[in-house]
């Protein structure tokens, strides 16, 4: 595979659950580089003007020179959501820092037909921000943080006749949180 074709894959498999991506993309020698990644998702299910936004510095597609291709990630992925909760009034905006300490993910096989194969010491999720009605909620009041590790997997993705076909066996190591939640009222 190439890096582009990696690149196109992932966008596609995106886009398969509603996301719209959008990236600058240049190329580096072999190399692919995609700066200010967003992926976009609507959520009028639970509000009309409600979305969630995955962001990204920069993803790095290298060309390993033997039909392999490394994906390397950003350490802090954040995840913002902004969203009125089903019969509330009050609108919800949070940021969730999505982290990694070493992940390693890379894609091998055809362009229809392509590996992910990938590790990590940890993965993680922090509630960096949150908001309700433009009050900012402190972490004494509210905190969440999520680490999973060490993390090993692979998906196997197929493509034939515009649908798709995934195959998926991970392990996520140990799980740990620490959640506080503290209702002024």
């Amino acid at each position: 595979v190439t890096p582009e074709q990696v690149w196109t894959d992932l966008t596609e498999y995106m886009a398969n659950f509603g996301y719209v991506v959008t990236g600058q993309e240049a190329a580096s020698g072999g190399d692919l580089v995609v700066s200010d990644v967003v992926m976009s998702f609507p959520m009028a299910e639970v509000d009309p003007e409600g979305a969630l936004t995955i962001s990204m510095e920069s993803l790095t597609f290298t060309d390993n020179g033997d039909g392999t291709v490394t994906v390397t990630f950003p350490p802090v992925m954040p995840i913002d959501m902004s969203f009125v909760p089903e019969g509330e009034d009050e609108r919800v905006d949070m940021v969730i820092e999505y982290t990694h300490e070493g992940l390693n993910m890379v894609v091998s096989g055809e362009a229809e037909a392509m590996t992910y194969d990938y590790a990590a010491t940890m993965l993680g999720l922090r509630l960096a921000g949150l908001m309700v009605d433009d009050e900012v909620i402190s972490r004494d009041m509210a905190r969440v943080d999520v680490t999973m590790g060490p993390v090993e997997g692979r998906t196997e993705m197929a493509t034939e006749d515009g649908m798709r076909a995934m195959a998926q066996v991970f392990s996520l190591g140990d799980l740990s949180y620490d959640m506080a939640f503290n209702d002024p009222e």
